[in-house]
């Protein structure tokens, strides 16, 4: 409709008021708002009633205003990306502000003063509009009013009313069902690539825990939420840290993206958790020197277009108290400034004795939309964990026979009452985005974490004949203190040349870490493991010293993932870093520093024989340092070269289920090692390989059916060493493991909402030490739950080692081996408002 710009000589309409050309003359008799005053057009004009008279008192204009219906003259409807649009063509007019309501799966509108006056039709209808909803519906009602009802497949769609040029615009967005939450975290991943990237458009395993896993399974621990992939075992104590392995060896942490050595070190919750994404593999090409293992990013949550206020609130056995707030919504009218505040805080004892941990987070965010093209978010996290330290107990008396009995694995070693770890982390920063097109953009991150972490602690070092006596030493520090500066930023663009598609990255990223302090270590007297007296500590100082570490990086990055027909794809990409340390020992006035350049790089490629089905390989590279390690003409080592050849598939065989099953061989090569003819000074000479297979399934299998889980066989080894023999099993590592989570929620009937959940996780035998002296059993352990959902309300029970299985988490040394633990309950209600 071609619009002609010609002003109104009769009746204005500004913003839903009615106001009469005279009254200009007397301002003093105007009370309404400017709001908007809208262009009428010769059809208007042309149907429009004859004028009112002039009104000469606010009463006579009140009337006139209350005479003034707004026509709806026509509905439109088109698809779009996050679901429906519906506009309501008005002539220019302007709708009173709707009144909407939720009930079961239907959202209704209902719009005062209002006339739908279509030309063809009393009434406006279309069924299955778009995904995940079933109808639409807009008729007059009683009262002069009008009605729009939008029916959600699932669940009650969520609608954004705005006016936009004389039209109203009803923008839907289908709720979210766990299942289609699951099903978004699988379909794209910004872990990879660094952008938005399908996943099945990545040439390497990536594997994705939503929010929905977190909170069905009732984790608190990233540890314990990453156990529904096969394949990651901790290797340190769950109630104090977070380290992970990853097909044979350790892994990095990211948060949103940025490298973050304070996630593995602070056991932190999970209540700020958006979803968790996990690169197999090496992944330097990205994010620089790190794991060969694989790399876990965590996306925090962020703020919401819409108003959020959820409740959590948890209690279980060994005193396992528990709550949680998640606020969001914008903060401004026009929504361009928006907030997210996720607070939580635990406290909790263990199976273990004089054993517990409090846990504190406070997490706020803020976004502004500068303008259309332009957006910024800044975020905080301030975490303080304070618990008891568990070291575990000898491997006689645990896993292997011990003259005297099994020693019970409530027994702790250490000192009740005087051992303590406190852990206080801050990390702030802020990620920035400008879209110059539609095709280019850049993105700049900066990041500042400090973590303050004091100690003391009392540890075995040496079981004696009469294997009851543990020998113990202890390490105090009182001040530990570290910082971290990250800037990092890149440009994204896509580009054509001729038919062939880009999608290219080129970044700098800047880093800057140091930490250190002073500490003292003695002699503590031993304990008797089969008749403890954790009363009397005993101390014998040997030395004290004082030392600071830093670490300075400089990483340049270029990746280019190219569409060379719609249904193949390359992805090349490489890295250059410059790595620098410097070591001080403060105490004797000393220093020592070295640096290191390597280049990392990856190529893949994707091929798609039909649009569900993925066939890939791909090979990449990292590296990690050889810092301080010499040879005995004192020449630096380079670093250690992680390689790994991966080759898979990956098939959707459903719109909401997937499977991706992997091959990978990954060998490293200059591990130093003893120099046989100087022993003194080492040698690079040393080899590990880690082969397997994965098989890794997830989504929704039927209406409200859910699974996550997936088997992994690797075989984790030695290939050459002067100190360990060859073919020995890299420790801690299982060459079977499997996990399967799944959840079923009734969708119909007088017991909708009602669901029950199952998590089987079994992990192999594992060696206990490079030396492989002795062998860990392998466990099962089973998880099970029950819960119901009604609308915004929720409340579960949750079952972990449901059949009370004695099962060893994990192992470090023969004098560090860790129980799993036992039968624990923990029930939950979450709300919103």
């Amino acid at each position: 409709m071609n619009v002609i710009r010609t002003w109104k000589l009769g009746l204005l309409v500004l913003g839903g008021w009615a106001i009469a050309p005279n009254a200009w003359a007397n301002p003093t008799e105007i009370t309404a708002p400017w709001i908007d005053i809208a262009p009428q057009t010769e059809e208007v004009e042309k149907q429009l009633a004859p004028e009112p008279l002039p009104a000469t008192t606010v009463k006579d204009w009140m009337a006139q205003i209350e005479a003034v219906q707004v026509q709806i003259t026509g509905v439109q409807w088109e698809e779009t990306a996050s679901g429906l649009q519906v506009i309501l063509e008005t002539n220019g007019q302007t709708l009173a502000t709707p009144i909407t309501t939720v009930e079961g799966t239907v959202l209704t509108a209902q719009i005062p003063n209002a006339v739908l006056a279509l030309p063809d039709s009393e009434a406006f209808e279309v069924a299955d509009p778009a995904s995940g909803i079933a109808q639409v519906q807009v008729t007059n009602m009683p009262g002069d009013q009008v009605q729009i009802v939008i029916t959600g497949t699932e669940a009650p769609p969520m609608a954004d009313i705005q006016t936009e040029k004389g039209s109203v615009v009803v923008r839907v967005t289908p709720e979210k069902t766990s299942s289609e939450d699951l099903e978004e975290a699988l379909e794209i991943t910004v872990t990879a690539t660094r952008t938005e990237t399908a996943a099945q458009d990545v040439p390497q395993a990536i594997q994705v825990i939503p929010q929905e896993v977190i909170k069905k399974r009732q984790v608190n621990d990233l540890t314990d939420a990453l156990r529904v992939i096969p394949g990651i075992n901790s290797s340190l104590s769950t109630s104090l840290f977070n380290n992970v392995n990853i097909r044979g060896f350790s892994a990095d942490f990211r948060r949103n993206g940025l490298r973050d050595s304070t996630v593995g070190s602070s056991a932190i919750q999970t209540a700020n958790i958006e979803r968790i994404e996990v690169l197999k593999g090496p992944a330097s090409v990205l994010y620089g020197s790190g794991s060969f293992g694989g790399t876990v990013n965590i996306l925090t949550k962020q703020p919401t277009d819409e108003p959020l206020y959820r409740f959590d609130a948890a209690i279980g056995n060994f005193d396992l108290y528990r709550g949680a707030v998640d606020l969001s919504g914008p903060i401004n009218k026009s929504g361009t400034v928006k907030y997210r505040l996720n607070v939580a805080g635990e406290t909790e004892g263990s199976f273990i004795d004089a054993v517990g941990r409090k846990r504190l987070l406070v997490a706020p965010v803020l976004s502004w939309e500068i303008d259309q093209n332009t957006d910024i978010t800044f975020e905080l996290e301030y975490t303080n964990l304070t618990a008891d330290n568990n070291f575990g107990l000898p491997a006689r008396g645990t896993v292997l026979e011990n003259i005297n009995g099994d020693i019970d694995r409530s027994l702790n070693i250490g000192a009740p009452g005087r051992e303590k770890r406190e852990i206080d982390t801050i990390t702030v920063g802020y990620n920035f985005e400008h879209r110059f097109s539609d095709n280019w953009r850049i993105r700049n991150s900066f990041q500042f974490a400090r973590r303050s972490a004091p100690e003391f602690t009392v540890s075995g070092i040496n079981l004696l004949d009469d294997q009851r006596t543990l020998e113990r030493d202890y390490v105090d520090v009182p001040r530990f203190d570290s910082n971290a500066y990250l800037l990092d930023t890149y440009l994204i663009g896509n580009f054509n040349t001729g038919p062939v598609k880009h999608e290219m990255l080129v970044g700098v990223e800047l880093f800057q870490g140091d930490g250190g302090g002073p500490f003292s270590f003695g002699i503590a007297n031993s304990i008797d493991l089969f008749t403890p007296d954790n009363n009397t500590l005993i101390l014998e100082e040997e030395d004290s010293l004082e030392d600071k570490t830093t670490n300075k990086n400089l990483g340049i990055y270029l990746q280019d993932k190219i569409e060379v027909l719609d249904n193949l794809i390359l992805l090349l990409g490489g890295r250059f870093d410059i790595a620098g340390t410097q070591f001080e020992d403060i105490t004797f006035g000393t220093s020592d520093s070295q640096t290191e350049s390597e280049f990392s790089p990856r190529l893949g490629i994707v091929y798609k024989p039909i649009s569900d089905l993925s066939l890939y390989a791909s090979y990449s590279r990292s590296f990690i340092p050889n810092f301080f390690d010499r040879n005995i003409d004192g020449e630096i080592f380079p670093p250690q070269r992680g390689t790994q050849f991966e080759v898979g598939t990956k098939v959707a065989l459903t719109d909401k289920f997937s499977v991706n099953v992997a091959y990978f061989d990954i060998s490293i090569a200059n591990v130093p090692t003893s120099d046989l003819d100087n022993p003194a000074f080492s040698i690079i000479t040393g080899e590990q390989s880690s082969k397997g297979v994965e098989l890794f399934a997830s989504g929704e299998i039927l209406p409200g059916w859910n699974l996550i889980g997936g088997y992994t066989y690797n075989d984790a080894k030695i290939t050459q060493d002067n100190d360990i023999p060859v073919g020995n099993r890299i420790p801690n590592n299982p060459k079977h493991a499997l996990s399967l989570s799944t959840t079923y929620e009734l969708q119909k009937g007088d017991l909708k909402g009602l669901g029950f959940g199952l998590g089987i996780f079994f992990v192999g035998k594992r060696q206990g030490d490079f030396d492989n002296s002795f062998e860990v059993p392998s466990y099962t352990r089973t998880d099970a739950s029950i819960f119901y959902n009604r609308g915004k309300f929720r409340a579960a029970l949750n079952f972990k080692n449901l059949f009370d299985v004695n099962y060893f988490e994990n192992v470090e040394s023969d004098l560090r081996v860790r129980f799993g633990a036992p039968f624990t309950v923990i029930g939950s209600i979450s709300f919103e408002l």
